[in-house]
């Protein structure tokens, strides 16, 4: 079971991760969601970085951090993630 277990997380996509981890988060476990939100965010997909820019900001399943929230959100914002460009004007940390 262990071998299929590793198997499918070679094998899937950012997207399936992201899937998973909003599923979780609907459900109210955004900390069990994080470690699927960051492998989809380390391979570049937008609503990711910004769900793990959350988690840091919230500090839910990870210590909070601003400075770590705030990277993520740029990297989102970038990508032309609108919600991560918003989050970023209202912590009055968009560009100028």
């Amino acid at each position: 079971m262990a071998v299929l277990e590793g198997l499918g997380r070679l094998i899937s996509s950012p997207q399936a991760d992201l899937r998973r981890a909003l599923a979780l988060i609907e459900a109210g476990k955004r900390p069990a969601a994080f470690k699927q939100l960051a492998r989809a965010a380390k391979k570049g997909l937008p609503e990711a970085q910004y769900q793990i820019a959350r988690s840091y900001l919230e500090g839910a399943g990870v210590p909070p951090s601003a400075i770590e929230g705030l990277r993520w959100l740029e990297r989102s914002a970038e990508q032309g993630f609108l919600c991560a460009g918003r989050a970023d004007q209202r912590t009055g940390q968009g560009h100028r």
